[in-house]
């Protein structure tokens, strides 16, 4: 498997000054050079982008290499090797004739095969009397070889791309997160800012980011995200220092907002409404919509936060991916009602919905009607959330009065046998008859049954004809 003296190639090929200077350079160049040909196939895997290879020509080189005999590519081991087509269609995994073909086509243009064909353009070798191999015909691995430092120094730059590229990713989807954590907070506390043309500038920058970014694509949304985040952190500072500075009741004329009527009179966090598009001098001014309230109409969302109780406005929103993952609730749904009800709002409205269960058949639809009533402003989230917490009180006090209603059965068919100790078999029988009779049929009529009366006074009858007769 020697590399022999410079060749040419066998047919129609032609030969050209470049290839020509190639194998005197490469010649020159593995002289004193070995290299493990794993490592030096796996550093060829990294650099692939950069040197335009595909998959399946990498497959090709990998079955090339497995015909080297030694671990170590090196001028005194050989230099070629002569599989046939069907040997490398074997070790490519079944791969066709016309596409192996193809492939080392492309590997010898990208510089990293050299033909040494034979007088009849056929792969063989010659070997000696002692069976080592004295000529050979195939490809050689001398490009290889030579340009093994060239394609260690590109596998280990498409590796710190790669890296860079994870790390600004990592950074990019912080500030995604925290710039949408952010604005919630700037519409709860409501922050005076144009936030609207915010969110629109930031989707447009997020729909126009590729899916597979360059690394400069990302560092310039990356820089962009920076700006934003900073500018809304000193607006949010900007507004904390004006409300420490005006803390004080009897140095200003802050608002302050009546709590409204609460089971719990601590820690209530009150959610202004979102105000009607259409304005009016005749139109009162809306309630406040507190988290007590809230809490009482969806006790069942108030479990699925982290705390158990929605106790701050963040817990709610914090259950809201959940609630609209299970409601099938799409993202730009979710955009929608929020521009046209409310940020806050919608979450309240969503978490309405899911306490309803299955009496809405489509929430999505449902929630998408809500939001085109909200724009015409004929919607409100309050008279809502009343609706539903009187459901709630109307169903808890269903459940106490069938508690009540099986507490008395319980009791009266006690009370039934007891007084079935004093009687007969005949008689507690005709006892036992007419208390199913009776419970029969005050479950048909859906009225409160009392089997213990029927019974009791069936056993009175029965007693008073008993006492006629003398013992």
């Amino acid at each position: 498997m020697n590399s022999g003296y410079l060749t040419t190639p066998f047919g129609r090929r032609s030969m050209t000054l470049a290839m020509l200077t190639d194998q005197i350079v490469d010649s020159e160049k593995v002289c004193d050079k070995s290299i493990d040909k794993w490592e030096l196939y796996r550093a060829l895997c990294q650099a692939k982008p950069l040197l335009g290879l595909s998959d399946r020509a990498l497959a090709l080189m990998n079955a090339l290499l497995s015909f080297y005999p030694k671990a170590e590519i090196s001028l005194a081991n050989g230099l070629v090797v002569f599989p046939s087509n069907q040997a490398l269609s074997q070790r490519s995994h079944g791969m066709a004739e016309q596409t192996i073909r193809r492939h080392l086509a492309s590997l010898v243009d990208a510089g990293l095969l050299t033909r040494k064909d034979s007088p009849n353009g056929k792969r063989y070798a010659r070997r000696g009397r002692a069976g080592d191999i004295t000529q050979a015909f195939g490809f050689s691995l001398q490009p290889l070889l030579a340009r093994s430092d060239e394609i260690f120094d590109l596998a280990e730059k498409v590796e710190n791309q790669r890296r860079q590229t994870h790390l600004l990713r990592e950074e990019i989807s912080l500030h995604r997160r925290d710039i949408g954590k952010l604005l919630i907070v700037v519409e709860v506390e409501d922050v005076p800012g144009d936030w609207n043309s915010l969110k629109i500038r930031l989707a447009d920058l997020v729909s126009a980011l590729p899916r597979k970014a360059e690394l400069h694509q990302l560092e310039a949304h990356l820089s962009i995200l920076s700006r934003v985040h900073a500018e809304i952190v000193n607006s949010l500072k900007n507004f904390a220092n004006s409300q420490n500075l005006g803390g004080n009741t009897s140095q200003t004329e802050r608002h302050i907002e009546s709590k409204p009527e609460s089971r719990f009179d601590s820690n209530i966090s009150v959610v202004e409404p979102r105000a009607s598009q259409e304005t009016s001098n005749d139109r009162q001014p809306a309630k406040p919509l507190s988290l007590d309230l809230v809490n009482r109409a969806c006790p069942n969302v108030a479990i699925l936060s982290a705390s158990g109780s929605l106790k701050t406005m963040q817990d709610l929103m914090s259950v809201q991916p959940v609630l609209c993952s299970m409601l099938s609730i799409n993202r730009q749904l979710l955009e929608l009602a929020q521009s046209s009800i409310g940020i806050v709002e919608t979450a309240v409205t969503i978490a309405c919905l899911y306490e309803k269960g299955e009496e809405i058949a489509s929430p999505s639809g449902y929630l998408r009607n809500l939001a085109s009533s909200a724009k015409s402003g004929n919607f409100q989230v309050r008279p809502m959330v009343e609706r539903l917490m009187m459901t709630q009180l109307a169903t808890v006090g269903n459940e106490q009065h069938a508690a009540e209603v099986n507490e008395a059965e319980d009791g009266s068919l006690t009370h039934l046998n007891h007084a079935s100790a004093f009687l007969t078999a005949n008689e507690a029988k005709q006892a036992y008859l007419l208390s199913m009779k009776s419970q029969s049929f005050s479950a048909t009529a859906g009225k409160r049954a009392y089997p213990a009366k029927s019974a009791v006074s069936s056993h009175q009858r029965m007693m008073a004809g008993r006492s006629e007769y003398p013992a």
